[in-house]
């Protein structure tokens, strides 16, 4: 009986004190597009990831969607630690998406692009995987 209330008690201090499992709102990960860069072979799209929170964001891959029923891309990191990312650090990510997935498109037409973080938190022995999704709009550029 001691040890169930001692697991109880160590339950609830973690989820009120250490706030474990932690929340993955915009304001703990903020994942946000950096820059847009056209080529002429397609566009290199660089999303920005930072880390709010006051856990550690571990195994991260991050997927891009540049448009509606396009196949998710995984981008790679090119500055920072994507197996890693500590609380207050960031990680560029940058994706390549080939100019025939907008051949379709007006040139002044808004697109609507899906990224998707995947990763997980781990306290102790307890591991929380987590997908932090969000939307951005951009316009379509002239290639």
């Amino acid at each position: 009986m001691i040890i169930i209330l001692a697991l109880i008690v160590l339950g609830l201090s973690l989820y009120y004190v250490n706030n474990f499992p932690p929340k993955f709102d915009d304001e703990v990960v903020a994942v946000s597009l950096a820059n847009q860069e056209i080529t002429s072979d397609g566009v290199t799209y660089t999303i920005k990831v930072i880390n709010n929170g006051s856990y550690s964001l571990k195994n991260n891959a991050l997927y891009f969607t540049a448009r509606e029923y396009m196949q998710p891309i995984e981008a790679k990191a090119t500055e920072g630690n994507k197996e890693l990312i500590k609380p207050g650090k960031q990680v560029k990510f940058t994706a390549f998406v080939p100019k025939e997935k907008f051949r379709d498109l007006q040139s002044s037409q808004n697109i609507s692009s899906e990224v998707m973080l995947k990763g997980y938190v781990s306290w102790w022995f307890w591991k929380v995987s987590f997908n932090k999704g969000g939307g951005v709009n951009i316009n379509h550029p002239s290639l």
